[in-house]
């Protein structure tokens, strides 16, 4: 695998969480970008990343380093998930850039717990179900910058340059730059009642989410609740070949969805390393897998 990394640049996206990094590999090659592989560091739940201090960050990070070889330099890093803000807020549609902006800003600063000015923010427009046709509900992740720059310095010091800050799980998308016309959807089956769907095409990345009420749901019931909750997702969706993934996806629930979904449907079961075995999770497919599924041509 290693030999095949070095025919073409490689670039490598990292989500970083409380106490584990997620990373992407992407090969860039003359046909497109290809998601190579994925794997993740994970500490214990008490010595967490990004609480451990400087040394915990640049062990992680040297760790990765040596995983990833010599030849992957450049990272993109999504925002991470400690000391940080996730929020939504309702805007109206079709405001200038500046202006959405600003009323961003001003959302985040009503939600912080410690000034904006000590913030770095990203934010991104949300595609859950419209609240109305006047208003679009935009997600913003933000963290404090000394904490930022205590993984960059991490980072710079095992050898990978972090060549821009994305807002969380979009580092690992925008790690792949897609090129050509290719697009999917991919449908995570994340628990019985939580349903994600990742829209991905050139330049995008869509997420919408949907909870299913069905605790004691028979299996029967469960499957007609599951496929009309699907259907409700992808009715804005374009079409375009659809994947299945998540911890509860089968081959029984794909074959039954077939018979309802506007597009193919197929079962994805992506590769999972661990730097630490003993550690070792699998990777949450709706971050690594929608990126390879976006950057070929469907077949």
């Amino acid at each position: 695998m290693r030999t095949l990394w070095k025919k073409k640049r490689t670039q490598v996206g990292i989500d970083l969480e409380r106490n584990h990094l997620r990373l992407a590999l992407i090969g860039k090659y003359p046909q497109g970008n290809e998601l190579i592989d994925q794997c993740e560091w994970e500490l214990d739940d008490n010595n967490s990343l990004l609480s451990g201090g400087n040394d915990a960050l640049i062990a992680a990070f040297t760790e990765v380093r040596r995983y990833l070889g010599r030849s992957v330099r450049d990272g993109v890093l999504g925002l991470p998930a400690h000391d940080y803000a996730c929020h939504d807020a309702a805007i109206p549609r079709g405001l200038p850039e500046a202006q959405l902006k600003r009323l961003i800003r001003e959302e985040a600063a009503a939600y912080l717990p410690y000034p904006l000015d000590e913030a770095e923010l990203r934010y991104h427009p949300s595609h859950q179900p419209s609240m109305g046709s006047s208003q679009q509900r935009y997600l913003f992740w933000a963290v404090r910058r000394d904490r930022l720059a205590l993984i960059q310095a991490a980072a710079r010091q095992a050898g990978l340059r972090l060549s821009c800050i994305e807002a969380r799980a979009h580092g690992l998308y925008r790690a792949c730059r897609p090129t050509g016309p290719a697009s999917a959807t991919l449908i995570a089956c994340v628990e019985p009642t939580q349903l994600q769907l990742w829209e991905i095409g050139q330049g995008e990345l869509r997420y919408q989410e949907v909870s299913l009420d069905l605790a004691d749901a028979s299996p029967l019931a469960w499957l007609g609740s599951i496929s009309e909750a699907m259907n409700l997702l992808l009715r804005s969706a374009r079409t375009t070949p659809i994947c299945l993934t998540g911890r509860i996806a089968s081959p029984e629930l794909q074959e039954h969805l077939q018979k309802t979904l506007p597009s193919p449907c197929r079962l994805w079961r992506g590769p999972s390393h661990g730097l630490m075995a003993e550690k070792s999770k699998p990777i949450d497919p709706a971050y690594a897998a929608a990126i390879g599924l976006a950057l070929r041509e469907p077949s």
